[in-house]
């Protein structure tokens, strides 16, 4: 299991540029001086093995290749080819772009996105495409939760898509004692799609969109009252909370780094489960997945990291409106043992 850190920004009265360390409540110094970064209080899950010192490049003996360093210049042509592709705006300033140089330091956190988008990506363009919006939406759930399906902000958002309780009850993301469907990749990225819809018909500006997905709307609209009526993102920037200031620039720097990883020698790790690699059940009965991972022989660590939403370990009995999610290679073995593990998952229950 990979260790996760929870950081935020913080500038110093000397102008020294701090990374906050909110678990272990240290705090990492770095030479250079961002220009204007601002405090940007929605969480940024990073590994505790991350390279925090540098761009540094090593041979996979250890040994050290060199550093790989690409000047503002070059930051901001490989950005006008994006935005020359996207209906976003990603013209570089000094807020995106350090933002850009932060997640360039992260090689270790990249190389893990680059891992976990085999799981989660094919379901965001999936849905993306359906819903007729942006694919570069598929990397703001990198900006919400690192692609951890079991993230949960301080302020009780989770999942991948970082829905709110009563935001995700809006969309049909139920919530009880055995289950949280704000975890569950499918079911969140549809209700995000429906989420992000609705803000487009409202505001018809793509980084204004992700201002209220992050702020809400009431944010938003007193931003654009107070900025004497403007509707662009840059001309309000300055009356949006702190965290929002932060949200679009690192958007556009996620999608810098996750578009020119092999120009900066990141490679993916090995994906822990790939999309293709898994199947869909829609059961009705009741799934312990104790049981259930005796019979298909599958780990009980892996059936809960594939079926996120159901945090005890159980599907509780229904009218077939759950999924549950297994390898591929043990649909076979599913269907032919399902009432077994129904029956045997029932008896287990009454022993508790």
């Amino acid at each position: 299991m990979i260790c996760m850190l929870l950081f935020q920004f913080g500038i110093i009265a000397q102008g020294q540029f701090l990374l906050k360390d909110i678990n272990l409540g240290l705090t990492v110094g770095y030479d250079s001086q961002p220009k204007e970064l601002t405090v940007f209080n929605n969480l940024l899950f990073f590994t505790a093995d991350d390279d925090v010192i540098g761009r540094q490049l090593w041979y996979t003996d250890g040994s050290k290749i060199g550093t790989q360093v690409f000047s503002n210049s070059e930051i901001k042509q490989k950005l006008e080819v994006l935005d020359q592709n996207t209906p976003f705006s990603f013209n570089l300033n000094s807020v995106t772009l350090d933002y850009i140089r932060l997640y360039e330091k992260r090689r270790t956190s990249v190389s893990i996105f680059l891992a976990r988008k085999e799981t989660y990506f094919p379901i965001f363009e999936e849905m993306l495409l359906k819903y007729k919006l942006p694919l570069e939406f598929k990397y703001l759930p990198i900006v919400e939760s690192a692609l951890k399906p079991h993230a949960e902000s301080w302020a009780g958002a989770a999942g991948l898509w970082q829905f709110m309780y009563n935001t995700g009850k809006r969309y049909g993301l139920r919530a009880d004692s055995y289950m949280d469907l704000r975890r569950d990749p499918y079911k969140a990225t549809e209700a995000a799609c429906k989420h992000l819809t609705r803000l487009y018909k409202v505001y018809g500006n793509w980084e204004l969109v992700l201002a209220a997905y992050n702020a809400g709307g009431g944010n938003v609209n007193k931003a654009i009252r107070r900025s004497g009526g403007k509707k662009n993102y840059w001309e309000i920037f300055q009356y949006l909370p702190r965290e929002t200031q932060g949200y679009v620039p690192a958007f556009v720097a996620v999608n810098y780094m996750m578009n020119h990883t092999e120009d900066y020698l990141i490679y993916p790790k090995n994906p822990l489960a790939k999309y293709s690699e898994i199947d869909t059940f829609h059961v009705s009965g009741r799934v312990d997945f104790h049981v259930a991972s005796k019979f298909l022989n599958v780990p009980v660590d892996y059936l809960q990291f594939i079926n996120p939403a159901f945090y005890q370990g159980v599907i509780p009995k229904n009218d077939k409106s759950y999924s549950f999610y297994i390898p591929s290679d043990k649909a076979g073995l599913f269907s032919s043992n399902e009432e077994s593990i129904y029956n045997l998952s029932r008896e287990v229950k009454k022993t508790y």
